[in-house]
């Protein structure tokens, strides 16, 4: 029906373009036809996933504050928030898409510029029956070091970020997802370096957490049906963590091995457990508030144990403006056999803590200035040599205090194409650029997406 109309405008326009009726005709038939595709996604979304027959259903409250956590497209382009799962009909082809990252940066003490792809991302996702889905990001880019002098091409590298199949139809608001994701644990640690409200992710969660919550296992999920908005994730992974986190320790050339013994093979014991619950509250016409707690237990490398709390509120303005509060706490404790011993003790360990608080105010659909405050302690341990042969034979205690404070503005260009700049002004007890305890850095982020770039929503 929308292509015989879109055809018929335009023999009509062609014959007289400058009849203003017609011109008016010709944008009403474009909106129905953007509606006509709209209504036929969304009978595609209902028809693949049917409530089960005796799940008792959420009031209309509870549906309003789910999709609270949602929001537009372009809502999440610009703050960093989710976006519902995109569900193609069933037979097609896979949805592609494409999202590049790039950031420039500069270090003041090092007098260092970098122009990093930090991020070149491609999904591919589709449907493989009523009953479930799958999904593939794979990643090419390379790590963001303002201080560190980039190799050209040399530092590039592809890896496969997540592969997962997860169901789409058990009842009683249950899913289940296996293979390698970004797990629901934190609130950005599973968000994808390019939709963060800023340009990088806070120091707590990249010391702590290792960056992003990546893991390969079993997550279960589970919405009840109440008349607001919750939800309860326990996963079981081999280990939680894009990068090793601080708490592990460094060798002598401060690479990722670990300085608590390992056990040979991995139990049931020894992987990492982990537990999230999450809700929104509606505390106005549209003022929402997120809240979440999270814990994690593992025995791979010692025992790690992490806890924390995070929440964001919402306020929603007229003329599509919104002002956003959020914050996030971390703390953790890493303990075991060492690999060297530790004034003569076998045992040691490591802990840690801080977080960060934002607030950002989008103003429309274009700009969003906004603030962040970082804080993070560490106690960690780190190899010695005392005889100079290049051989570990013992351990130190190192303890470090960092405070940061970023300044950042963003422009949404178009639903597909954003600019972003930030300024950091960071201050550490150790190095944190060559020998200065001290930098103040700048960032230039570049992000394009090519198609329908969705992942998950994981409030």
């Amino acid at each position: 029906m929308a292509a015989t109309l879109g055809i018929s405008a335009s023999t009509s326009l062609a014959a007289s373009p400058a009849n203003p009726d017609l011109e008016v005709l010709r944008r009403q038939i474009d909106a129905l036809r953007g509606d006509l595709e709209n209504l036929q996604q969304q009978l595609n979304q209902q028809r693949l996933a049917q409530p089960y027959a005796g799940a008792p259903e959420r009031s209309k409250k509870a549906e309003a504050l789910a999709s609270a956590s949602a929001g537009a497209f372009s809502e999440r382009v610009g703050s960093g928030q989710g976006n519902p799962r995109s569900t193609p009909a069933v037979g097609i082809n896979p949805s592609i898409s494409v999202a590049i990252d790039a950031v420039g940066s500069y270090s003041r003490k090092q007098d260092n510029v970098r122009l990093t792809p930090r991020d070149a991302e491609f999904v591919f996702q589709a449907n493989i029956d009523p009953f479930a889905r799958a999904y593939l990001v794979a990643n090419a880019g390379s790590e963001l070091a303002p201080a560190e002098k980039q190799g050209a091409f040399s530092e590039v590298t592809f890896g496969l970020e997540e592969a997962a199949i997860e169901t789409t139809a058990l009842p009683f608001g249950l899913q289940i997802k296996a293979g390698q994701f970004f797990a629901d644990f934190t609130r950005l640690g599973k968000v994808h370096p390019h939709d963060l409200p800023f340009v990088d992710h806070p120091p707590v969660l990249e010391q702590l957490l290792g960056g992003e919550s990546k893991g390969r296992g079993v997550e279960l999920n589970w919405v009840p049906a109440v008349p607001y908005y919750i939800k309860l994730t326990f996963g079981a992974v081999d280990g939680l963590g894009a990068e090793r986190s601080v708490l592990g320790g460094f060798d002598l050339n401060q690479g990722s091995a670990s300085v608590f013994e390992a056990p040979e093979t991995r139990g049931f014991g020894s992987l990492t457990y982990y537990g999230r619950g999450a809700s929104v509250m509606e505390l106005g016409e549209s003022v929402f508030l997120h809240m979440g707690a999270n814990l994690l237990r593992g025995r791979d490398e010692g025992t790690r144990t992490l806890w924390g709390a995070d929440a964001k509120l919402v306020w929603r303005l007229s003329g599509g403006s919104e002002a956003e509060l959020g914050g996030e706490v971390l703390s953790g404790r890493q303990s075991g056999t060492l690999t060297h011993p530790l004034d003569g003790s076998g045992t040691g360990g490591s802990q840690g803590k801080g977080g960060y608080v934002y607030v950002q105010y989008r103003i429309g659909k274009t700009w969003t200035p906004g603030l962040r405050f970082d804080f993070v302690r560490s106690r960690t341990l780190s190899e010695t040599d005392s005889t100079g042969g290049a051989v570990a034979d013992g351990l130190e205690a190192t303890d470090e205090t960092l405070r940061a404070v970023s300044g950042y503005l963003g422009c949404q260009i178009s639903e597909y194409q954003r600019l972003r700049l930030q300024l950091t002004y960071a201050a550490s007890s150790q190095a944190i650029s060559g020998e200065s305890k001290r930098d103040l850095q700048a960032f230039l982020q570049w992000t394009i997406l090519l198609g329908s770039h969705q992942h998950a929503l994981t409030p």
